[in-house]
Parts: structure tokens; C-alpha cells; sequence
């Protein structure tokens, strides 16, 4: 590498001073920031799913104090909510919007949240609230750039792809900047995926030192504020609970804060931290009191702790162990027990009797940091949504853990997927879902009442083309430079990193499929916990063509490289095109 261009690195381009990734992340948070508060501020009101009843289970807590309110019958109203949207929201009929409450089976972190962002909720706000959404949004795509730096740190173009999709995927943005508790749960999700890979690598961060230390003051105010639902009756206490409640909260965050922020300035050397089975606990644990859709957490993370011991089982070099062979192990078992009533026999029985608690003790020994690990990591999840499950058995009853089941019987209404199939067959209700599920996650805004128009579906399924054949054209060209090269070794942590992606798209998906074998919901908004997962697949298949195409520059220009993230940003003057064009036209009363 010469002196005269120390900015050119084999797989990209990078200044001493100045990152170009970051760059890039940089810009693509700023107009995010800026997109994302034109939709807050300009999409007309209750314009978003479920949004009217979001925004009155803040309310709710505002006015009664402490959180978890109870979902009840009434809190559904079919023939209210549909003539809303065939009005379009129209002001003089929200005469009965507060009763839409179908949402206070939902756990509490976010709404505790939005009402300390809004402390006194009312209709004239309902802007204020939505930009907490959005800046919870731009914290979803920081996940997403970090998933793919860690993954792929030698390609370092894909990562502001990633977060260039990430945020500003048109139905994401529209969801993002309303009152909901999903850009949280997805926030927690890619929070929970970085922290993963961090994980594999055995890597320390400085990034993990304030994750860990807002972890655990969200983790106190949920628990209190939970706990206090056991206990607290507003009827009863009034005002005094309350206060008592938040006085709690407020000195065991602080004592939190305290401790954490005494240790970075005590222990300089101790800022980089590693990420540990209980942090991932931790964060898994603020997602069950957060939205149940972060529920795949508990199958990741376990997944993620039992690739890395296996993984390290394999790299790990151990003395060979010196096998007899399975035939003369059966003859030496055949003698000792044919001689059994010798002295010799019942020596050599004596002996294995001894010996058998060893050998079981050197076969478990291996198992031992495995079970640690699942057993720390499942502390703070049982402690966190263990709360939370009890104060749902209290009020629902058991085995009502998470209130869907009284969630289902209030929404009795809604309809159902078996009477929709019994209506139209099962062939058209599989196409209707597919058809819907693709347009609604790309883009369908409103109350599903306005799709995109038909151009920019088919220009997304050309970038999805694009992206599928990037993968086809990246594994013929490995194939045949694998062919001369060296075979790879052994799995590694970038291997088990795959696993866990691919487990949490996969996951997502059937946890979408499932709700749908009940209710007819076939909104594509509910795949976007495994949306960083699918942004990698998509950038990493744009970026393969541009490696195909400039494979033969020796020195790449920033161009060249960058250009992988070209498609993904032209997303965003879409986004503005959108909202004038499509958005306030279709949905304003």
C-alpha cells in the first residue's frame, strides 16, 4: 500500500480521518430524521393501524397513574372503527375515539415511555407523540448499520445499505411515525442481533456500555411500574400510589445510573465491555414488556449461545482421546460379566462402579458452560416477563400469560381466517395473502386503504430481482474460484452469525403465518422484526453485481464501491413523492 493512497483498503475506501460508511450513516439518519418528521407532522390523524387505540392506552395511564390497563368488552368496536375509516377520520365523528381501547392487553414499556414524552396526552399532541416513534426509528436503522458492519466489516458498503432500507422503506417510514408500539420492539430486536454477533465474536464495545446502563433503567421503571399493577389499585390509593410508585422507579433508575456511570469514570479500562448471556437476557427481557412480537427472542438467543459453545467446541484443540474399538469393548464386557461371581469379576465390577461417576462427570463437564450460559440468560427474561405474566394471570386468569387470549374474545368480531377460506376457497384466499402481504409491506398506508400505484411495485420487484440474481451470479463465481482455492476450515463465529439471522427471519415469518391461521391479518408490517435480516440479504445480493462488475479496477473508486447503496437511497426522495402525492391526497377527510 503506498504512502500516496493510504485511503484505498482492499474492500472499500476509508480515510484515516473520515469513514465513508459513517458518512453515509450520518446522512441517512439526518434525512430519515427529516422524512420521518414530515410524515409525523403532515399524515393526517388515526391515519395508521390501530393508532387511535395506541394513543388511548397512553392516555389511560396519564390519567390514572402508574400503567397496564385492562382490556375489556367495548374496548371493540367494528361498526364505530369501519364507519371512521370510510370517512376518513372525518373530526365530527371522533365523538367516541377514546372508547377504541382494544390495545390494553399490551405489555407496558412502550406506552410508559410516550407518557413521559407527553405527559399529558390529549388529541392536540398527537404529533408530539408520533416523534418519539420517529426517533425511535432512527435508533431501528443504527441496528441495522451495525449488523452489517459486524457481519461483513470487509464489504463495508453493505451497512449503510442496510440502513438506508431500513429507514426508508415506505410502509416502515409510515409506521414509524405514528403512535405504535412496534418501532420499539424492533428497536430491541436488532439491539438483541447486534448484541449476538457481538456475542460470537467474544468482542468488546464501548457501544454496549450505554445499551447496558439504558437497559437496566428501562428494566427498573417496567418492573416497578409492573409490580405496581399487583399491588396498586388507582380507585383505592389515588394520587399517593402513584407518586410512590414513580418515587421508586425514579431512585432505582438513578441508582443505576449512579453505579454505572461511577464505573466509566473510575475504570477507564473497563468501558469496553463483552457482551454477556445475561445482557442478552436483559434485552430479551425488555422486549416481553415490550410487545410479544419480540417473543422469537427466546429461541435466538439460546440459539445464538448454543452456536458459540459448539463452535468453540469444535475450534478449541484437545488432546486426542484413545478410543478401544466398539467390538473389543463388547467382548470385555461379555468376560467380566460371564466371571461376574469370581474374584476377578467382582473386582471389575467393584471398579467400574467407582470409576462410572467420573466418566459420567467427564462426559457432562463439556455441557456445563452451555447450561450456564441458557440458565444466566434466562434470569433477567424470567424476572421481567415472568412480572409481566403474573399480573396477566392475576387479571385474565391462567394460562392467560400474555392477555391474547381476552384480547381474542373482545375482538370476537374481527374476522376470522377459517370463515374467510369456508366464504372464497382456499386458492383465492392464498393469493389474496400473498398479493396483500407483499403491498402492505412494502407499501399500503391508512388503515390498508391506500396501496401504492402499480409502477413502484414494479420497480421494487425488479430490485428484488436484482438482489436474487446478485446471489445467483455470487455463488457460480465462488464456485469457480473455489475450485482452485484451498477448502475453507472449520465453522466460524461469521457462520454461527448466519444461523441466527436466518433463524430470526424464519421465526418472524411463521410467528406471521401463525396469527394469520386465526384472524385475517395479513399486514406485511408484522415481517419487519425479521426486516434487518432481509435488508442484508437484499444489499448483499445488489453489492455482489457491483463487485462482479468493478472486479477488475485495481484501485476502486468510492463510486464504484458505494454504489451498492444507490438503489436503497432512492428510496427516500420516494418516500416524499408519497407523502404529497399519494398519502394526504387519499387519506385526508
Amino acid at each position: 500500500m503506498s504512502k500516496t493512497t493510504p485511503h484505498i483498503i482492499r474492500a472499500g475506501i476509508r480515510s484515516r480521518k473520515v469513514s465513508v460508511p459513517h458518512l453515509l450513516l450520518a446522512l441517512i439518519v439526518v434525512v430519515y430524521l427529516a422524512v420521518g418528521g414530515l410524515y409525523a407532522v403532515f399524515t393526517p390523524p388515526w391515519q395508521s393501524p390501530d393508532e387511535p387505540a395506541h394513543y388511548n392506552y397512553v392516555r389511560q395511564i396519564a390519567a390514572r397513574g402508574g400503567c397496564c390497563p385492562v382490556i375489556e368488552s367495548g374496548d371493540w368496536q367494528q361498526a364505530y372503527q369501519e364507519e371512521l375509516m370510510s370517512a376518513r377520520f372525518d373530526p365530527a365523528l371522533l365523538s367516541g375515539l377514546e372508547t377504541l381501547q382494544y390495545e390494553d392487553h399490551q405489555p407496558p414499556l412502550y406506552y410508559l415511555l410516550a407518557r413521559a414524552w407527553t405527559p399529558q396526552p390529549e388529541r392536540g399532541l398527537l404529533v408530539q407523540m408520533r416523534l418519539l416513534s420517529v426517533l425511535i426509528g432512527a435508533g431501528v436503522a443504527l441496528c441495522a448499520f451495525g449488523v452489517g458492519w459486524l457481519l461483513l466489516p470487509e464489504r463495508p458498503q453493505v451497512a449503510p445499505a442496510m440502513a438506508a432500507l431500513v429507514a426508508f422503506l415506505p410502509q416502515h417510514v409510515h409506521m414509524l411515525a405514528s403512535v405504535n408500539n412496534d418501532g420499539l420492539a424492533e428497536l430491541i430486536v436488532g439491539l438483541t442481533l447486534a448484541a449476538s454477533i457481538y456475542y460470537l465474536q467474544d468482542r468488546p464495545s464501548y457501544v454496549l456500555y450505554p445499551v447496558i446502563t439504558a437497559g437496566l433503567m428501562l428494566a427498573i421503571w417496567a418492573a416497578v411500574a409492573i409490580l405496581g399493577a399487583l399491588v396498586y389499585d388507582p380507585a383505592r390509593d389515588g394520587a399517593t400510589g402513584a407518586n410512590l410508585l414513580a418515587m421508586l422507579a425514579a431512585a432505582g433508575m438513578l441508582a443505576a445510573a449512579v453505579y454505572w456511570g461511577y464505573n466509566w469514570l473510575k475504570h477507564p479500562d473497563k468501558r469496553r465491555l463483552h457482551v454477556r448471556p445475561w445482557s442478552l437476557g436483559l434485552l430479551v427481557g425488555l422486549g416481553l414488556v415490550t410487545k410479544v412480537s419480540t417473543l422469537l427472542l427466546v429461541g435466538i438467543v439460546p440459539a445464538a449461545i448454543l452456536l458459540k459453545w459448539w463452535f468453540d467446541r469444535r475450534s478449541r484443540k484437545t488432546a486426542a482421546a484413545v478410543h478401544i474399538p466398539a467390538q473389543a469393548a463388547r467382548r470385555g464386557a461379555l468376560a467380566v460379566w460371564r466371571y461376574r461371581d469370581t474374584t476377578l469379576g467382582r473386582a471389575a465390577i467393584s471398579t467400574a462402579r467407582r470409576a462410572l461417576p467420573g466418566a459420567l462427570r467427564s462426559r457432562l463437564q463439556p455441557l456445563l458452560p452451555l447450561l450456564r450460559g441458557w440458565a444466566v440468560f434466562a434470569l433477567p427474561v424470567i424476572a421481567l416477563g415472568g412480572l409481566w405474566a403474573l399480573r396477566n394471570i392475576s387479571v385474565y386468569g391462567f394460562p392467560d400469560v400474555f392477555g391474547l387470549g381476552r384480547h381474542d374474545l373482545v375482538v370476537a368480531e374481527q374476522l376470522r381466517t377459517a370463515d374467510l377460506i369456508a366464504d372464497i376457497g382456499l386458492s383465492v384466499y392464498l393469493g389474496q395473502a400473498l398479493r396483500t402481504t407483499f403491498t402492505s409491506f412494502w407499501g399500503q398506508f391508512g388503515w390498508m386503504a391506500a396501496p401504492m400505484p402499480g409502477w413502484i411495485y414494479g420497480l421494487i420487484l425488479a430490485l428484488l430481482a436484482l438482489a436474487g440474481s446478485g446471489w445467483i451470479a455470487a455463488a457460480v463465481s465462488y464456485r469457480r474460484k473455489a475450485e482452485d482455492a484451498k477448502p475453507a476450515g472449520g465453522p466460524t463465529w461469521r457462520a454461527a452469525a448466519a444461523l441466527v439471522l436466518a433463524l430470526t427471519a424464519a421465526l418472524a415469518l411463521l410467528a406471521y403465518v401463525y396469527y394469520n391461521t386465526s384472524f385475517v391479518q395479513y399486514q406485511g408490517r408484522y415481517l419487519y422484526p425479521g426486516l434487518i435480516p432481509l435488508a442484508l440479504a437484499l444489499a448483499a445480493g445488489v453489492d455482489a453485481w457491483q463487485r462482479l462488475i468493478f472486479a477488475r479496477a485495481r484501485r476502486p473508486r468510492p463510486y464504484m464501491v458505494y454504489s451498492t447503496v444507490l438503489p436503497f437511497l432512492a428510496f427516500a426522495p420516494l418516500d416524499l413523492y408519497l407523502l404529497w402525492r399519494w398519502i394526504i391526497p387519499a387519506l385526508t377527510p
